[in-house]
């Protein structure tokens, strides 16, 4: 029981950074203080 416990909190928490991710670096570009610069990449590196 404590290990799917740890694994419903891993989850919880990736799908919390990838949430804020989405709506908030793309967004804003920069609340985190990242460059624009990896998400271009990432995303010419996904289109190839």
């Amino acid at each position: 029981m404590r290990k799917s416990v740890w694994l419903w909190i891993l989850v919880v928490v990736l799908a919390v950074l990838v949430l804020g991710m989405i709506f908030g670096g793309y967004r804003k570009g920069t609340k985190l203080g990242a460059p624009v610069a990896p998400v271009a990449s990432w995303v010419a590196g996904r289109a190839a």
